[in-house]
């Protein structure tokens, strides 16, 4: 299915959709995936464990980050396709990235379930037929199409990848 116009999505995700290249929602999950993970295979547990400023979040709550919303988005996917009209709630970014598992997980687990989650993500969105993706649900009081969910989840990660690259590791400080 077709990229769906920044008009179609809550203004609060039009910039991760202008973030998307691809046309449609199948590439756009391929789109930016393998150079993040790639760049993230190349850090270290100190690189990992830095913030540039205070009160930023370190590379490894980035990556929790990441692997949280795109969960938290497939499953609201998966309601809105299957027909389900129940409004579902928000959340709170920080609490989950500051919760006390983070600090025990490993960078390889986390580094692996980025991986599995993205597969998970993608077979999900194959199996959605057309009509399926063009239905819709509201979210955090925002309606939203399937579709434009699948583009929000790559617009989203290509968002947080690219301040990893222009304020973490080109930071002066940027561990070695």
């Amino acid at each position: 299915m077709a990229k769906p116009s920044p008009e179609s999505i809550p203004v609060y995700y039009r910039p991760y959709l202008e973030k998307v290249k691809s046309a449609n929602v199948l590439q756009a999950l391929d789109e930016g995936f393998e150079d993040l993970r790639t760049e993230l295979n190349t850090l270290n547990k100190a690189q990992f464990d830095f913030a540039y400023a205070p009160e930023k979040w370190t590379v490894k709550q980035v990556l929790q980050h990441l692997l949280d919303s795109e969960r938290i988005m497939s499953y609201r996917a998966l309601r809105f396709a299957r027909g389900d009209r129940t409004e579902l709630p928000g959340f709170d970014q920080n609490e989950y990235v500051n919760g006390p598992g983070i600090k025990v997980r490993s960078i390889q687990s986390m580094k692996n379930e980025l991986l599995v989650q993205r597969n998970c993500t993608r077979l999900l969105f194959e199996s959605f037929t057309p009509e399926e993706l063009k239905r819709e649900g509201i979210a955090n009081g925002y309606v939203m199409s399937v579709n434009a969910i699948g583009f929000i989840i790559t617009g989203h990660t290509l968002h947080h990848y690219q301040i990893l690259r222009d304020r973490y590791f080109a930071a002066e400080n940027f561990p070695t």
